[in-house]
């Protein structure tokens, strides 16, 4: 019998050795968890072109949007563990999503091999120029006259843009209302036309519209000002002393890839980060490039998680929820230039989720933004974003009222009692 294991694992060990000898043999897919556009798709862009070069075979990147990024992060956690499925990802799936103690479809641990830092992006508190406050002070006095009037848009519940944001409302003592995009470019658009009128943004897709005036600059939340915007204060000299916000951009692996493989890909990216045209358009664009061996990742996981747990908890937010009976309190007019009145029915449901989805049978021209969250464990909000004036067609819990033109509303659930 142990014979017999011994083989096997003989076998096995010899095949994963064959494989990292041989590999790669054909394209690679490199995974984006987010929308086309952003921060992570620049720095995927910028390494798959030179790692197609130094690998013999085509990085090919793709971007699976959804979900705050688990929906790509669950695929690569199930791809074959042979080298030819990649995840660039961010320390949100695999930091700040398990320290709000998020039900996640994959074990960030235990269905990933940690390859290599790629680079660091620090976030731009962006405005829309016709907000009251061009700098943090102002914001907050703001914010304090006219408390959730001001709405700022996140690339999803949980994600660092959002946390960010919430943290800053902690220190300051000031209420500004959370409004979860799929992603920046489809929240970019409503910022710039003023339906939310701010957001936390990496610097690369920030500085085209700060250069034309479409947005200004609050704050930057790196540690000292950017040498791009040596004119930006930080967030922290404005009265926010230790504050940072930041993403890091990190290369994964499905959990079991050959450690031949990991090793190599982390050589790779250290070689692909530190050329030259790299580093100058990288640093050109805000970002920092970095590199790191695959236990350096493994560490800085680690480290994560127990930063934003700490954070997690001085904010107190939580995003999920037990408690099935839910009744709506009202809507919020103010996040559109026309009113919209939606009324649910809904004062015991099965699951949360069906709330979610009675809100979705609301939808015909309704694109539904994100789902339940909460601030203070009693009060659940519900986003999503309203085309047209058609009403809902078939079943449904309520009645729709609204006037033309497009605008995003949220809706607000309390607790029954």
């Amino acid at each position: 019998m142990r014979m017999c294991k011994f083989l096997l694992l003989a076998s096995l060990w010899c095949s994963a050795a064959a494989l990292a000898q041989t590999w790669p043999t054909k394209p690679i897919r490199l995974v984006v968890p987010y929308t086309a556009g952003g921060s992570g798709d620049i720095v995927a862009r910028a390494i798959a072109q030179k790692m197609s070069e130094g690998l013999g075979e085509q990085v090919i990147v793709d971007n699976r949007a959804g979900a705050n990024g688990n929906i790509g992060t669950e695929m690569v956690a199930r791809s074959p563990a042979d080298g030819y499925t990649l995840l660039l990802a961010t320390d949100i799936q695999f930091a700040i999503s398990p320290a709000l103690g998020m039900k996640l479809p994959y074990d960030p641990v235990k269905d990933f091999e940690p390859v290599s830092l790629v680079a660091f992006v620090d976030l731009i508190l962006a405005a829309n120029p016709a907000l009251k406050a061009n700098n943090m002070q102002e914001l907050v006095a703001l914010a304090r006259a006219q408390p959730g009037v001001i709405n700022y848009a996140s690339t999803g519940l949980g994600s660092t843009h959002h946390l960010s944001i919430e943290l800053l409302k902690s220190m300051g003592s000031f209420d500004v209302t959370h409004v979860p995009y799929k992603g920046s470019a489809q929240a970019l658009p409503d910022l710039i036309a003023n339906q939310v009128q701010m957001m936390q943004l990496g610097v690369p897709q920030t500085l085209t519209y700060l250069k034309s005036g479409q947005l200004k600059a609050l704050g930057v939340g790196s540690a000292k000002r950017l040498a791009v915007l040596p004119d930006v204060p930080t967030i922290a000299e404005q009265g926010f002393p230790g504050y940072e916000a930041n993403n890091s951009w990190c290369l994964y692996a499905p959990a079991g890839t050959p450690k031949a493989i990991v090793n190599r890909l982390a050589t790779e990216v250290a070689r692909v980060v530190a050329l030259p045209d790299v580093r100058e358009r990288f640093l050109a664009s805000g970002l920092d490039p970095v590199g790191s061996t695959p236990a350096e990742l493994g560490a800085r996981m680690k480290d994560d998680y127990e930063k934003w747990t700490k954070i997690v908890r001085k904010i107190g937010i939580k995003l999920e929820f037990k408690d099935d009976n839910m009744e709506i309190t009202g809507s919020d007019p103010n996040f559109t230039p026309q009113k919209r009145f939606i009324k649910l029915d809904v004062t015991t449901t099965p699951k949360l989720m069906d709330v979610a989805e009675k809100a979705e049978e609301l939808k015909n021209g309704t694109k539904l933004l994100e789902g339940l969250y909460s601030v203070d464990g009693e009060t659940f909000k519900f986003c999503f974003q309203m085309d047209g004036d058609q009403p809902a067609k078939g079943k449904r819990p309520s009645a729709l009222e609204s006037k033309a033109g497009s605008g995003v509303l949220l809706l607000t659930f309390k607790k029954v009692k």
